[in-house]
């Protein structure tokens, strides 16, 4: 593998890097009932109930993940916003945090949501969102996209049929 610098891509400046500092988890929505149940005397489950309740709370946890952040939108408004201005602008930098919060979502069950404010308009050629307005810029993301049709990715990465 050959890699390659070209000065104008080597970064001149170096960054503190983010604070990831974890947050107290979110009480689950059935936590004051739990109280009252634990006096009751617990059932005996079947191994079949027992199993089914855990498949039951593995889709619910599952789904949760899913619907409870808009990780993918996060992450590409974060992308347009270092591409249109800085990765280091206060605004991309929020975005960011936003990003890491969405990804512990699952963890501490905050709901993470994207403000329409933040949604991109129009999007860099090279994120290809075809459906969407885009706009041609110089950066070197959209050079490295323009070379790639003209890369034979076959050889590029040895491909043998």
């Amino acid at each position: 593998v050959t890699c390659m610098w070209h000065q104008d891509i080597i970064p001149v400046t170096d960054f503190s890097p983010m604070d990831y500092s974890d947050e107290a988890p979110v009480a689950a929505p059935d936590a004051a009932g739990s109280e009252m149940m634990s006096m009751l005397p617990a059932p005996k489950p079947s191994w079949e109930l027992a199993l089914k309740n855990l498949e039951d709370k593995t889709q619910e946890y599952f789904l949760n993940c899913i619907t409870s952040t808009d990780l993918g939108l996060i992450c590409n408004a974060h992308k347009v916003l270092a591409d249109r201005d800085s990765a280091t602008s206060p605004a991309c930098i929020k975005l960011a945090k936003l990003a890491s919060d969405a990804v512990d979502a699952p963890k501490t069950g905050k709901k993470v949501q994207l403000s329409p404010g933040h949604q991109p308009k129009e999007y860099p050629e090279w994120m290809e969102k075809w459906n969407k307005p885009s706009y041609y810029n110089r950066t070197i993301l959209q050079k490295c996209f323009d070379l790639c049709p003209m890369l034979d990715i076959e050889e590029f990465f040895a491909i043998k049929r």
